[in-house]
């Protein structure tokens, strides 16, 4: 609802439309719902679509125009107005806490309006004040984050972690996270569990073995049958190691009880129908999927005995014992 700024004295309008900042001097024409709130000069913008991503090297940043194929293309500023980037991917990469900080990035972040759909943050280090800084400048736009880490070891060794918790604090519209060569939390589907996000619909996890921390078999369950239809969980594991083996296995095992495989199921094609949560996992270049059935019947008729063998000096999943109807 546009507020009556118009109203106010002509003096005291010029002297805010002096006072502010590109971004507030916008702002103030958004607000008042007119062009003519602030005399003399408009503040104008230029619109763009395209994606555009920030790199971070030897103390300056340059700015490309994002491209699939082919050479990046420097982006060229308007002198005149600034950059308004809408419904667009924008990515940040190699910076920190310190860096957006700086008045290297000030300066040019004053330049653009953002209100991306698609954050992409590659090799940066995270912290709850970093992401602060990045909800700001993006007005609570992104609904899809992606964070890429490094697979380099030397780039591995500072073993940054992190929340998810953090993410849905500072980000709260997102419906889609994709993680990426970066340490997860030791609690990292409670976390998903205690965001209650509604608008949660995909979360893809790529990580080496050494990043990946396991997980409660019935945290997992959880999460799927309290997420929206169509929820659908990713995990990638980049590599092998004894531990994982172990897990693994016997995450199948209970999952069979728990949910229906893919390979049980009745519909022959991929991806599950959106009325299904579901769950999938590659480990050893075996992949394994599971979805969370609309009627919980169907569960009982497939469930299998347990094998008598304790997986739990192993620290694999526990399944909480299920009563069976004959």
């Amino acid at each position: 609802m546009p507020y009556p700024i118009a109203k106010l004295p002509y003096g005291l309008r010029s002297r805010l439309s002096k006072l502010a900042t590109p971004h507030e001097r916008y702002n103030l024409q958004l607000a008042a719902g007119n062009a003519t709130i602030c005399p003399p000069k408009l503040q104008l913008i230029n619109k763009v679509s395209h994606d555009l991503d920030f790199t971070w090297k030897n103390d300056a940043i340059s700015v490309f125009k994002s491209k699939s194929f082919g050479e990046e293309t420097p982006f060229v500023f308007s002198e005149d107005s600034f950059t308004y980037i809408s419904k667009a991917r924008i990515g940040l990469k190699r910076f920190d806490i310190q860096r957006v900080s700086s008045d290297t990035f000030r300066n040019l972040i004053g330049r653009f309006l953002f209100r991306p759909w698609y954050l992409q943050l590659m090799v940066c280090i995270i912290s709850k004040p970093f992401l602060n800084i990045l909800s700001n400048l993006t007005s609570g736009s992104v609904k899809f984050l992606r964070i890429d880490g490094s697979i380099c070891r030397c780039q591995r060794e500072a073993r940054l972690v992190v929340s998810f918790l953090d993410l849905f604090d500072v980000f709260p519209p997102l419906e889609g996270i994709y993680f990426h060569y970066s340490f997860l939390s030791s609690s990292w589907i409670s976390d998903i569990l205690k965001s209650k996000s509604q608008k949660l619909i995909k979360v893809s996890v790529i990580v080496l073995p050494e990043q990946f921390n396991t997980f409660e078999v019935d945290d997992l369950v959880t999460l799927l049958k309290t997420q929206s239809e169509g929820f659908h969980l990713t995990i990638v594991i980049d590599g092998i190691c004894e531990r994982l083996e172990k897990f693994f296995e016997g995450l199948k095992m209970h999952l069979r009880q728990r949910l229906i495989s893919y390979q049980d199921g009745d519909n022959d094609g991929y991806p599950f129908p959106n009325e299904h949560a579901w769950f999938e996992m590659t480990y050893n270049e075996e992949k394994c999927c599971w979805y969370l059935p609309t009627d919980q019947a169907d569960v009982t008729t497939r469930k299998r005995t347990l094998s008598s063998d304790s997986f739990n000096d192993s620290g694999l999943p526990v399944a909480k014992k299920q009563k069976t109807t004959d």
